[in-house]
Formats: structure tokens, C-alpha cells, sequence
């Protein structure tokens, strides 16, 4: 027999939901019908602290609200916009030993909240009445949280908090117009980041802890480089920017310098630089030289070079989704007779890990993570839809059919958690709900080799 048990803990509501619903095989899967019957509990912003995987889920009397699953049963944490109203959580982060997150309430708008203990409480209504700050892009540096906020005086800017006072770091592009503060990424023992300066368009900014610094005007004039894809490997700060003269390419900061990695598009033209990842202290990305199209580069004595031309002529194999493992780098990719597949590279040349989806339209396999052992991603096929995969390097195993036959569950934010892989996926009676796997007890459904 299912029951819930609900208990109030100052402005916190806990409840356990479907305690005893789990399937004796808990491999199976579902935890448990949140929204019951085909509505859906829609769980999303997955994010693990103190051993308890929180996310937002959405419940018939509750709303959607902070919810958390401990490996066995799934947790009410919070009714901030009270009894079926929605907060729609989001933007997890961890700090000092307390979860922080957006949230909607309706006196306040969407701004910084904190689970402190026994209660969710707003860290202050930034904008000062029901409109949003719409607080995003935390990240914790020098033992401050920062975040971008749009407090309705400076526009979006760079805001900072210690844990007791909230100010605002500076006020970089000047009056009401917004610097958009984004990609904040830790480099050096700098905060590195895109923004918008006064004339400057957005350019690569960088603050100490004291002091915003813009670190070079990339491309002259008010239109800026907009420098994204912040990739860290040693000393070196890799990113995409653009100029009127080169297009969108990649570039480096180090030591203090700015420097063109290389115009690998010639020209105005854009290579475009996507996915940049470190594999094996090497930079990994996709990129169109207008030759070959778009297709796998990595960075090698400080040059940008082209590691294999998996679909030969200009159509290119557009790599997608890289994610890197200690021992692989996995990808997806089109070789034109198997349209978008699973790669992976292990050591010089990428490899066909398996024709998944048979014929010219491909599995287009993404949402990497590795847990156990294996590399579990969301893949689709004619037969099954698109369903939970895994791969080992040498081969492709369908793990679930949550919706039965061709249509898809549309499985996403995959996470390793304690022993089981979790995710959100939709089945046609129960709507989209929550799906966590005791992974050694998997049994594939079949197997794939190339």
C-alpha cells in the first residue's frame, strides 16, 4: 500500500510522497507517480548537496516547488508560493553549507532564496516590488556568492553575496542600461567574464575581488567581441570571440595577453568554435574552416588543428554534445551513410562506436554522464524512440523503454547519484516524472556494435 506522510517545519513543508510505491525490482525504475495519473511532476534543475538530489517538481496541492529524493523516497522541501501555487525553482547552487536558488512569489517577483535550515527564506526582494531580478549565473568565488540581477536602477549587473550583506560589485556599463554579466568563470583567482562596457560593446572582463578590469577591447567599437565558451586548461583561458575582421574564432588569455589561437575560417568568416572540452590535458571543439565544414579540432603545441574529416567535402560531420571520460572522448557525428551517430576518440583517430539507428537519419545521441563503469546518454531510434543508452567505447546498449514502442519518453538531465542513474522521462500514462535505476541490477534490452 502507497502512503504519504506529510510534517511542517517553520515555513517548510515536508512530505513523503509514495513511500512504499517503488516496485520490489527497483530497477524497473519510476519512483513515484508525483502528479498522479498522465499530468507530470516535470523534474528538472537536478542538483546534489549534502547527499540528497533536489530538484523542482510540480504537485497537485503544492505546486512546483523544492522537492528532494534521498535514494528511496521523494521529499517536499519547500511551499513558497503556498498550497498549489508555483515558485518554479531553479538555478541550484551551493554555499556555505546551504542550498541557494531562484524562485517566484508573487509580492516579490523572481528573485535569491536560501534553504537556511528549517525554512526557505528570500535573501532580499532586490527590485523592491512584484518585478523580477531574475537572479542567474551563481557561482561561488572568493567565499562570495555572485550572480547577475536586474534590480530595476543599474539594469543587469554583477551582484555579490557573503552570506550577510548583498551589494552590488559594480555598476560596469553605467546608468540604467545593463552589462549583462556572462559566462562567470574562475580563472587565475579571477572572476572572468563577458559584459557589456560603455562604447565597448560586450568585451572580456575580469574582477580580483576589488577591482573590474575590462581585459581587452577584442573588436574595436560598440559592437564587442562577445567572447563565450570559457574553457580553462593550465594557465591558459580559451574562448570563442568575434571581430569585423576575423569572424567568430578562437582565441586564448594568458598572461595577461589576448592572443588569436588561429583564423581557422579565413577571413570575415567564422569558424564558430563550439563544445570546447578538455580531454586528456588537450582542448577538444568543433569547427567549420569553409573547406571541410564543421568538424573536430583540438589544440596542439599551442595550434589549432583538425583531427579527422569524418564526413570528406565541405557538408562536414558536425560534431556535437562532446563530453570526456579519463579514458575517452565521446561525441556525436554524422558520416553521411549513418547520419548522426555515437564517436568516440581514445587516441588519434575518432571511431564509430556503433550505427545505432540504422540508415541515413541517425540515433542523435546527447546528454552524456558516466556512472559506473559505463556512458549513459539519451538516444533515438525508428523502433524505440528516443530512450536511455549506454556505451562502454565498443558498444551501445538500450537500457530503457519507458514509452513502449516508437514514441519517445524523451529521457533528460541525467545525473549520477549515489548507486543509481536518475532522470526525467514521460510515459503515456503517467505524464513525465522522475526515473532513478540501480544500475548493476540492468538488464539491456539489446546491443548495438559497429
Amino acid at each position: 500500500m502507497c502512503k504519504d506522510y506529510s510534517f511542517f517545519v517553520g515555513t517548510l513543508v515536508f512530505v513523503l510522497l509514495g513511500v512504499g510505491c517503488q516496485p520490489s525490482d527497483s530497477s524497473l525504475g519510476l519512483v513515484t507517480d508525483l502528479y498522479e495519473g498522465s499530468e507530470s511532476s516535470d523534474p528538472n534543475g537536478m542538483y546534489i548537496f549534502e547527499d540528497e538530489l533536489y530538484m523542482q517538481m510540480t504537485g497537485a496541492d503544492l505546486g512546483s516547488e523544492v522537492f528532494k529524493y534521498d535514494g528511496v523516497d521523494i521529499i517536499s522541501v519547500t511551499d513558497i508560493a503556498p498550497r498549489s501555487g508555483d515558485s518554479l525553482p531553479a538555478l541550484f547552487v551551493a554555499y556555505k553549507e546551504k542550498l541557494y536558488f531562484s524562485a517566484l512569489k508573487d509580492e516579490y517577483g523572481r528573485e535569491l532564496w536560501v534553504i537556511d535550515g528549517n525554512r526557505a527564506r528570500i535573501i532580499r526582494d532586490l527590485s523592491g516590488d512584484p518585478e523580477s531580478s531574475h537572479p542567474s549565473g551563481m557561482i561561488v568565488f572568493q567565499e562570495a556568492l555572485y550572480f547577475r540581477a536586474n534590480d530595476g536602477v543599474y539594469g543587469v549587473e554583477l551582484w555579490r553575496w557573503n552570506g550577510r550583506d548583498l551589494d552590488l560589485v559594480a555598476d560596469i556599463n553605467e546608468g540604467p542600461s545593463s552589462s549583462t554579466p556572462s559566462g562567470l568563470t574562475i580563472f587565475d583567482n579571477n572572476l572572468m567574464f563577458s559584459a557589456t562596457v560603455n562604447n565597448q560593446g560586450a568585451e572580456l572582463v575580469r574582477f580580483d575581488g576589488s577591482l573590474i578590469h575590462v581585459v581587452a577591447d577584442i573588436n574595436e567599437g560598440p559592437i564587442g567581441s562577445r567572447p563565450d565558451q570559457f574553457t580553462t586548461l593550465g594557465d591558459v583561458l580559451y574562448f570563442a570571440a568575434f571581430t569585423n575582421s576575423e569572424g567568430t574564432e578562437l582565441r586564448k588569455y594568458e598572461n595577461g595577453e589576448v592572443s588569436l589561437i588561429r583564423d581557422i575560417a579565413p577571413g570575415a568568416a567564422s569558424s564558430n568554435p563550439k563544445y570546447l572540452t578538455v580531454y586528456k590535458n588537450a582542448l577538444y571543439f568543433a569547427a567549420n574552416d569553409l573547406e571541410h565544414g564543421a568538424e573536430l579540432w583540438t589544440i596542439k603545441d599551442g595550434t589549432a588543428e583538425q583531427v579527422s574529416d569524418i564526413f570528406e567535402g565541405p557538408e562536414g560531420s558536425h560534431p556535437e554534445s562532446l563530453y570526456a571520460t579519463d579514458t575517452a572522448l565521446f561525441f556525436s557525428a554524422n558520416n553521411a551513410s549513418t547520419g548522426k551517430e555515437l564517436w568516440t576518440l581514445t587516441d588519434v583517430e575518432p571511431e564509430l562506436v556503433a550505427d545505432i539507428n540504422k540508415g541515413a537519419i541517425g540515433s542523435s545521441p546527447f546528454g552524456f554522464v558516466e556512472h559506473d563503469g559505463w556512458v549513459y546518454f539519451t538516444g533515438r531510434t525508428e523502433a524505440e524512440g528516443s530512450e536511455v543508452w549506454r556505451t562502454d567505447g565498443d558498444v551501445a546498449e538500450l537500457i530503457t523503454d519507458i514509452w513502449a514502442g516508437p514514441d519517445s519518453s524523451r529521457p533528460q538531465e541525467l545525473i549520477s547519484y549515489k548507486d543509481q542513474l536518475c532522470l526525467a522521462a514521460t510515459n503515456q500514462e503517467l505524464g513525465r516524472e522522475l526515473y532513478c535505476y540501480l544500475t548493476a541490477d540492468l538488464i539491456p534490452i539489446r546491443r548495438v556494435e559497429d
